[in-house]
This record gives C-alpha cells, structure tokens and sequence, in this order.
C-alpha cells in the first residue's frame, strides 16, 4: 500500500481513500442489519421510497424531497409498471450525492432486478451517513 501526505498531517493509505470516496458503506445484501428498512422495501415499498428521499433530501424527477410527494411519485410509477425507474433514479441520486462510483445502467439493472434490496441498502446508506 502506498502511503501519502494529504493537505492535514495526517497520513492515509490509498485503499482509506478510495473507499471513503467511492464505495457504498451498506453492503448490497445487508438487510438484516436494519431490519425495519427490509421489511418496508420488501411489504410497503411506496414508503420506504418516500422515506429515504425525505431522510437523504435527495431529489429525482420532482425539486422536492417530502415524504408524500415522493411516495405519490413511487405509486404513479408503479401504475405504469415503471417502479424500478423510480428506485434507479433515487440510487443513482444517492450515489452523487455522497461521491459513489456506479453508473446509471448498474443502477438501473440492479433496480428491475433486485429492487427491494436497492431500496434497502439506500435507507442505509442514509441513515450511516447522517
């Protein structure tokens, strides 16, 4: 590992860096260690997506982030078959909002796929960076 000076006195591996600047701290299927977050992804999705861009104050489709509005946007979507549009466009919101590499695709796939395990690793990955 190579070790360098940053502008503090401080010295910091590479690998310290790298992870405070671009990997999720949530593990993807770490839902169990918030239970609560998995059960509102998995039974009342509406919900956990209203509450993660209210607790993340992170915006999509719409300059708000309050609960209801979010939840109402998470249901139209979900009218149209369209849920995992709503769900990417929150992970890759929260992905720049807090410096986490990925791309609009993973997070798009991952969201069609895997959903409910998306919007439970955004609720913490909020709640452990607040």
């Amino acid at each position: 590992k190579f070790f360098f000076k940053s502008n503090q006195t401080k010295f910091h591996t590479v690998s310290q860096l790298e992870r405070k600047m671009g990997d999720w701290q949530e593990g993807f299927c770490g839902c169990f260690s918030d239970i609560k977050s998995c059960l509102f992804s998995w039974f009342c999705p509406c919900l956990q997506y209203g509450w993660n861009a209210e607790d993340g104050k992170v915006t999509t489709l719409i300059d708000d982030s309050s609960f209801m509005m979010n939840t109402l946007l998470f249901i139209g979507f979900c009218i149209f078959g369209l849920a995992c549009v709503a769900v990417g466009l929150q992970r890759g919101a929260i992905r720049k909002k807090y410096g986490i590499d990925g791309t609009p695709v993973m997070d798009f796939l991952l969201s069609c796929f895997l959903g409910c395990c998306v919007q439970s690793q955004n609720a913490r990955e909020i709640h452990g960076r607040s």
